[in-house]
C-alpha cells in the first residue's frame, strides 16, 4: 500500500507494537517476531524512510534497562527528534510516562530531553508535531484514567507542555480503534489522533469500559476496519484521513 503511493510519502510510522510477544515474557518468540518485522518492512520501498515507535509489546508493560537496551539494539533510539524541511516530529517513549518504575532514571532523562526538544522551538519551525505509542487520551482530555490513555495528571502535564511550546499534532496508536479529540487552552488547540491498526482492530463492547481492556468485544484483521492514515502536511497545516485496505483496494 505505502509502496504504491503517489506521490510516495517522505516517511511512515510504526505507532508501536511492531510485535505481540513481550521481550520479558517469551524472549524467543519476540526474537522470532521482530526479525519477521524487519523481513515484512524490508520491503518498503527504500526511498520512504521508516520511523519505529516503541510500544508496550515491544518493551513490555513496565520496561526496564534491559528491555530499553534491547530495544535500542534492535531498532535504535527509543526517543528522539527529527526534521523534514521545516517541520519538526517529536517521538515520546509513552511506556516511560505509562509506568516507569523499572526505570525511574531513564524516564527523568527523556523528560529533562523533552523540556529541552520543546525550547528548541522558534519561529523557524513550521509545523511541530508529536508521535507516541500510548495517546495522552482518547476522547477528552479530562477523561478518567485508564489501561488505554495516560494517567491524568500525566497527561495533562504532558499537554500543556508541548501545547505551549507550538506543538499542533499529537499521533498515537495503542488502542486500536480509531479516535480524535483536541486539548485547548489559550486558544490554541492542540489535536490528538488516535489511528487503528495494519492488523487487528478492536470492536468496542459497548457494556465494558471504552479506555479499559473491559472495553474489548473482539478484535480482528479485516479489510473493511485495518488500514492506515495517510497525513498531508501544507504550508496551511495538517490534512489526515484513515484509510481502510477495503478503501485502498488491498487485502482479502
Amino acid at each position: 500500500a505505502i509502496n504504491a503511493m503517489e506521490p510516495k510519502p517522505v516517511f511512515a510510522v510504526v505507532c508501536g507494537d511492531l510485535v505481540h510477544a513481550f521481550p520479558n515474557k517469551d524472549p524467543e518468540k519476540n526474537k522470532m517476531q521482530v526479525e519477521a518485522f524487519k523481513d515484512v518492512f524490508s520491503q518498503v520501498d527504500s526511498s520512504i524512510k521508516l520511523v519505529c515507535l516503541c510500544g508496550n509489546h515491544d518493551v513490555g508493560e513496565a520496561p526496564s534497562k534491559t528491555e530499553l537496551d534491547l530495544w535500542k539494539e534492535r531498532f535504535g533510539d527509543d526517543y528522539f527528534s527529527f526534521w523534514v524541511g521545516k517541520d519538526k516530529y517529536v517521538v515520546l517513549n509513552s511506556q516511560m510516562y505509562k509506568n516507569n518504575r523499572n526505570c525511574p532514571e531513564e524516564a527523568k532523562e527523556q523528560d529533562i530531553w523533552l523540556t529541552k526538544e520543546l525550547s528548541d522551538l522558534n519561529e523557524d519551525c513550521r509545523h511541530a508535531i508529536a508521535f507516541s505509542h500510548i495517546p495522552p487520551f482518547i476522547q477528552n482530555p479530562d477523561e478518567a484514567s485508564g489501561y488505554f490513555p495516560l494517567e491524568r495528571d500525566v497527561r495533562l502535564d504532558l499537554l500543556e507542555r508541548l501545547l505551549g511550546a507550538g506543538v499542533s499534532h499529537w499521533f498515537c496508536g495503542h488502542y486500536h480503534r480509531n479516535s480524535v479529540g483536541t486539548f485547548d487552552k489559550d486558544g490554541k488547540t492542540l489535536e490528538v489522533v488516535v489511528t487503528g491498526a495494519v492488523g487487528g482492530n478492536i470492536q468496542t463492547d459497548p457494556e465494558g469500559d471504552p479506555l479499559g481492556l473491559t472495553g474489548m468485544k473482539t478484535i480482528a484483521a479485516h479489510k473493511q476496519y485495518s488500514g492506515l492514515r495517510v497525513v498531508r502536511v501544507t504550508p496551511e497545516g495538517l490534512f489526515h484521513d484513515f484509510q481502510s485496505f477495503e478503501q485502498l483496494g488491498l487485502g482479502s
